[in-house]
């Protein structure tokens, strides 16, 4: 499965609110723009936390789903390289 399936299922299991696909598409254009995200407590730093945070915007189980899905896009691109 590609890591843009996985994203995709991602929301079309969870059906996330307007913030919370804004907060994935700021996700996907970092990953477009530096090629992966290298330490899940980035999720809490600038581009990341505004207007709401990565912590506030996600339930712990969207939370895991996400940062699950950014380890495999980061191990991927480490293989790549």
């Amino acid at each position: 499965m590609t890591t843009g399936a996985d994203l995709e299922d991602f929301i079309a299991e969870n059906r996330p609110n307007a913030e919370q696909i804004h907060f994935i598409e700021k996700v996907v254009d970092y990953l477009v723009e530096n090629g992966c995200v290298n330490e899940v407590r980035d999720l809490m730093k600038t581009p990341f936390d505004r207007p709401t945070k990565f912590t506030a915007l996600f339930s712990q189980d969207e939370q895991k789903k996400i940062v699950d899905i950014i380890d495999k896009i980061r191990k991927n691109a480490t293989i790549a390289k």
